[in-house]
């Protein structure tokens, strides 16, 4: 069992009579301020139950069972306990008797396994309506802080996995191959609340999401002999991510799209991968007054967004989306820009020895993806005294009418986040190159009792192959990061 528990209190008063030696609270005229432990984050528990069986026949035959069931505080009284069994099988044909004479095989085994896997990392109590107290003109006074939801449960995750193990020729040759396929049906999202509410965000099991993919590694040697040895490994992994659900409760529908549901600066879609960016996409920059003209009777009523709309501006793609709760049609400027899921991404390492000397080189690759620049977001008004970066110099002016980024208004304070500030996030990197010099063992070293001694050189990070223009396309997924990217 585990249980966390925070307590604390902090009082502050005025009016003291002398501050080096009538200080204690009961000395002062008024208290100010009396506070203690914060509702939204009282004590929480987890208790947990564990149990494994293993069976193993001739080291051939190979079963596992675990059963595992866990309680947590953090769930309504209908909902606190989570049950999460799994099973494994594995099966060595290198053990069979129509293999054991085959001599360049050291080892095959197929295993797969089935199993749940329960997830409870949200906040304390967050199933529970919560208030604080507060005053209001001298009297005392409940805040609405949280809006509880009693049916929030275990998100669970169901996991099948089938893989294969192998080693030949003397161990020179031997990788792994695996797929998985895991399926969220009621995953934990914090969804906003529309501001009549007075309430900012519910809690619910409201998301179903789907991981399947493949994963291969390989490790050899290349050469080995006497003096010199070359060795490779390398792994890779396809993996897609799919929205299998979103919630259809009624009242949250306020807050989805006509396409999906808004999240941070993404997108999620049924039957769509995770990592959809939202933004604004420029279809063109306005160039003559005819596309100005045009622009203009296209946005209608809404062209009060664009108030100082002119040439040199950009020209977004617009669909026009219905709604029958304002009884009408607008221009809807919602578009996706742009995806971060990659199609596959690994690395692979370069082992050389020679004699006493060892040089590994180890490298990072990832196709497919795309980031949003948060630098060059942050640089699109040029609002305030922060640097902003040289895609600046890229604007329309009448001296250069061919650019692919809108002019410059002073003052602007709309933020465009656009497929302008989309790139290509692939990339290969040398992460970590090491150069070492093992000592040779001599009879000095025997004498002062020193087995092994080595230097080395170690260098991180020596040179990416990358178009993404900010500083490292392995960037934080942090969807709200200006450090970097913006990425899901």
């Amino acid at each position: 069992m585990r249980a966390q528990k925070n307590s604390y209190f902090s009082a502050t008063a005025a009016g003291y009579p002398n501050d080096n030696i009538l200080n204690n609270l009961s000395s002062a005229i008024s208290p100010v301020y009396t506070q203690s432990d914060d509702p939204s984050k009282p004590q929480s528990y987890l208790v947990s139950y564990y149990a494994r069986a293993n069976y193993t026949y001739k080291d051939r035959y190979l079963l596992t069972f675990t059963g595992r069931a866990d309680g947590s505080s953090k769930f309504g009284p209908d909902h606190k306990y989570g049950y999460f069994p799994s099973g494994a099988l594995g099966w060595r044909l290198s053990k069979e008797k129509f293999l054991e004479d085959v001599p360049w095989i050291e080892d095959i085994k197929i295993r797969g396994s089935y199993g749940l896997t329960g997830n409870q990392n949200i906040g304390n109590q967050m199933y529970r309506t919560l208030y604080a107290p507060n005053s209001y003109a001298g009297n005392n006074a409940l805040t609405p802080i949280q809006l509880g939801n009693p049916d929030v449960k275990w998100e669970t995750t169901k996991q099948t996995d089938i893989g294969l193990d192998f080693s030949f020729f003397k161990n020179r040759l031997s990788g792994t191959f695996d797929w998985y396929n895991k399926q969220t049906d009621d995953a934990l999202l914090q969804l906003p609340l529309p501001p009549s509410s007075s309430y900012g965000m519910l809690l619910s099991n409201s998301v179903g999401i789907r991981n399947r993919g493949v994963e291969v590694s390989l490790q050899g040697d290349i050469i080995r002999s006497h003096d010199f040895r070359w060795s490779v490994s390398a792994n890779i992994s396809w993996n897609r991510s799919i929205v299998t659900r979103l919630t259809k409760n009624a009242d949250l529908s306020q807050i989805r799209t006509p396409t999906g549901l808004e999240y941070g600066n993404t997108t999620l879609i049924e039957g769509q991968p995770l990592g959809l960016m939202q933004g604004m996409k420029v279809t063109g920059i306005i160039k003559t007054q005819k596309q100005l003209d045009d622009y203009k009777a296209k946005l209608g009523p809404m062209g009060f967004v664009f108030p100082y709309l002119g040439i040199g501006d950009p020209m977004f793609q617009l669909d026009t989306v219905s709604f029958a709760s304002i009884g009408g049609a607008y221009p809807d400027f919602h578009a996706l820009i742009g995806s971060g899921a990659l199609k596959y991404f690994g690395g692979f390492t370069q082992g050389f020895s020679y004699k006493n000397f060892d040089l590994s080189l180890y490298f990072l690759f990832s196709a497919g993806g795309h980031l949003m620049w948060g630098d060059d977001v942050a640089s699109t008004t040029f609002v305030g005294t922060s640097n902003a970066n040289q895609s600046m110099l890229g604007r329309y002016t009448a001296q250069n009418p061919n650019a692919s980024r809108p002019r410059l208004l002073l003052s602007d304070q709309i933020i465009y986040n656009t497929n302008l500030s989309i790139y290509s996030s692939s990339y290969v990197k040398l992460r970590t190159a090491t150069f070492n010099y093992r000592w040779p063992k001599s009879r000095w070293m025997s004498n002062s009792g020193i087995l092994s001694a080595a230097v080395f050189f170690s260098a991180t990070n020596l040179f990416t192959i990358t178009r993404y223009p900010g500083n490292d396309p392995e960037t934080s997924d942090d969807s709200f990061s200006v450090a970097g990217a913006i990425s899901m």
